[in-house]
């Protein structure tokens, strides 16, 4: 799949978990390389779309419960036991980390292609490295 017409297709969509649906955004993209993804939050986390936390706070009291201790904690412990490794020379498509508040985003023409609850949003890409398989 195209990264640019992946995030491009997903800017004007209305998200119903907002900022939370990051995962569900990086996953989408991500899913067909690795197979994976769902099957390791399923196990770890007891959670799919039948009951995924309706925000960002609710999703870091998961983190928190399943004691990872916050949610940039939780997502990086996941991203590499499903086998993404940490990169600092980043490329597009891969996955950064919103320093702030853990979320979730693409990279993509030195930007980073993240959620918001009006659709993906692109700001600059401060982040220090880029994750991928």
């Amino acid at each position: 799949m195209n990264l640019g017409t992946y995030i491009r297709s997903h800017m004007d969509k209305s998200f119903g978990y907002g900022t939370n649906d990051c995962v569900l955004f990086i996953t989408n993209f991500w899913e067909p390389k690795s197979g994976k993804i769902y099957k390791v939050i399923k196990d770890r986390l007891g959670l799919d779309q039948s009951n995924w936390p309706a925000s960002i706070d609710a999703l870091n009291e998961v983190a928190k419960s399943k004691g990872f201790g916050g949610t940039t904690r939780m997502h990086l412990s996941l991203m590499k036991e499903i086998g993404f490794s940490r990169h600092t020379a980043k490329s597009d498509g891969d996955v950064i980390i919103d320093p702030k508040s853990g979320a979730l985003g693409l990279r993509w023409r030195e930007m980073g292609a993240f959620v918001a609850p009006e659709g993906v949003c692109l700001i600059r890409d401060e982040t220090k490295y880029g994750w991928r398989l």
